[in-house]
């Protein structure tokens, strides 16, 4: 668990209040802590977040600065009324939910989370009494709640103060100029990347698109998946020429196609290692998922389906498909 330093918390209770400037910061207790924490690690460990770091014309890059020179909350009081004034110049919601901002260390560097806490309904039990004063219990819709730190929609991000490097899970806010990303667009002016998911993808559509006419896609996809899958246990990176050589080793010309691959990649504005930092995308990877438009689904390990003897996909004369499943030793309903 992180141990929090400092924090303070802005409450959006409705549309036409501020929240009160300058926030009062505060040491979090065991309970505070350990929330926050869980917070800020979902933001550094989730595959729905990115990296990405402050664009160069950011003015929001001496705010951040300010927290290695200042107390947290003369810092925290320079920053936070900035937000507050970015969200109402953009006409974004300033309802509903908390800004929370907290410090850490983390990796021997200290680290600062601004997180959006999206309150959610809550209900509870009321007491009624009657004349007699005797007492019926109710059901009642009680002041929304935080979020769970592990929930979807805990958003926002954490920066290396030391370095600048970013780790971003945004969200989508409805504003002047419609939909725009919260932290990244609306609050601050953040560098455009892809998450680590998004990235998995491009290399995906890069090695289908570079594929050799005729290549059958229900066999390409479990080689594809497991040959990232390697180079994500072995290196903590997808090497996208390395992976492309290996796909299509069987090819004639498969060193061409490793190279318009990893250049394919580049001109999406990927670099061709790309480090995946999280567990569940290499895990992800593994399993090979299949949906049939009758409405069967599948989904197996992604080294069964290399294997023609336990799995495989057969084209039937009358333009149909048909899958055989072996080597099966028990099957269960679940």
């Amino acid at each position: 668990m992180l141990i929090i330093a400092r924090a303070a918390l802005v409450p959006y209770e409705d549309a036409f209040s501020r929240p009160a400037f300058p926030v009062r910061a505060f040491a979090p207790d065991d309970a505070e802590g350990g929330y926050l924490s869980a917070v800020a690690e979902k933001i550094l460990s989730g595959d729905g977040s990115r990296k990405t770091r402050l664009r160069e014309d950011s003015e929001a890059r001496a705010l951040f600065s300010a927290f290695l020179t200042h107390a947290f909350a003369e810092a925290a009081n320079g920053l936070l009324p900035r937000a507050d004034e970015a969200l109402r110049a953009r006409e974004a919601p300033t309802e509903g939910f908390d800004l929370a901002l907290f410090s850490f260390e983390y990796a021997g560097d200290p680290h600062l989370c601004l997180a959006r806490l999206a309150w959610k309904p809550v209900l509870l039990h009321r007491d009624d009494a009657d004349e007699d004063g005797a007492f019926t219990s109710r059901i009642a819709r009680s002041r929304q709640g935080m979020p769970a730190p592990s929930g979807k929609d805990v958003c926002g991000f954490v920066i290396n103060l030391s370095s600048g490097g970013i780790r971003l899970k945004d969200a989508q806010v409805p504003c002047a100029e419609g939909n725009a990303p919260l932290f990244s667009s609306v609050l601050f002016g953040m560098e455009e990347t892809r998450t680590e998911k998004e990235a998995v993808q491009t290399v995906q559509e890069a090695l289908r698109g570079e594929a050799p006419a005729g290549t059958q896609m229900q066999q390409l996809e479990p080689v594809m998946r497991q040959a990232m899958a390697r180079s994500i246990e072995e290196t903590g990176t997808i090497d996208v020429e390395s992976v492309a050589r290996e796909v299509f080793s069987g090819e004639p010309e498969g060193e061409k196609i490793a190279r318009r691959v990893a250049e394919r990649v580049q001109e999406e504005a990927l670099q061709p290692v790309i480090p995946v930092e999280s567990p569940r995308v290499a895990r992800g990877l593994q399993r090979l998922k299949l949906r049939t438009d009758t409405g069967i689904a599948i989904t197996l390990p992604a080294s069964l389906a290399e294997d023609s003897a336990s799995f495989s996909v057969m084209d039937n004369p009358d333009g149909t498909i048909s899958i055989y499943i072996g080597k099966i030793g028990e099957l269960r309903t679940e």
